[in-house]
């Protein structure tokens, strides 16, 4: 078949597609599927036997558009581009009087710990740096909670939770929490 009887035969049919030459037992076609917030684009090839018809190109965007409207549905957790930050805050105390024993510092290398929406158990957790901070990058939208221990003699086990819960409402939102002030006995 000739370059100038396809180019006749695209015409016709709108431009949508071309006809393969029936010398071809098979053609390949790719399509790019984009989910903007489920990381980069990802291409697909389908085969069809070109004998036995050609699919619409439409068919193929539309079928693969349902399938990806149920599957782009994001949890909280990392894979996006909010951030969430803070600082630990501590205080030394004396076991004698029970009283501070100096001023408060803020702390290098304290755990502090997230929960990725209503899990039971931290997803994940970083040390703060030598002036006390703390920082979870390329979270996600959803509801997050972050919680560190403080040593407390009169507690039951001997440690105190502090916990708060925020909330991400912008794929590029920076939220700071403020600090956590424990004490160390």
């Amino acid at each position: 078949m000739l370059r100038s009887d396809l180019r006749k035969r695209r015409a016709n049919v709108g431009g949508a597609y071309s006809e393969v030459p029936r010398t071809r037992e098979f053609a390949r076609s790719t399509s790019t599927v984009a989910c903007p917030w489920a990381g980069p684009p990802r291409t697909a090839i389908y085969i069809r036997r070109t004998n036995t018809g050609i699919m619409k190109a439409s068919h193929w965007l539309i079928g693969g558009a349902v399938i990806l409207m149920g599957a782009c549905k994001k949890e909280p957790g990392v894979g996006g581009k909010a951030e969430i930050r803070g600082h630990v805050f501590e205080t030394p105390w004396d076991d004698n009087t029970n009283q501070p024993a100096g001023p408060g510092y803020f702390v290098g290398d304290h755990k502090v710990y997230i929960v990725y929406g209503d899990n039971d158990y931290f997803d994940d957790d970083v040390d703060t740096d030598p002036n006390g901070l703390f920082v979870y990058s390329w979270l996600r939208k959803g509801t997050y909670r972050l919680f560190t221990y403080s040593e407390c003699p009169t507690c039951p086990g001997e440690v105190e939770v502090f916990s708060k819960t925020v909330e991400v409402g912008d794929n590029k939102e920076i939220l700071d929490v403020g600090t956590f002030e424990v004490e160390k006995w």
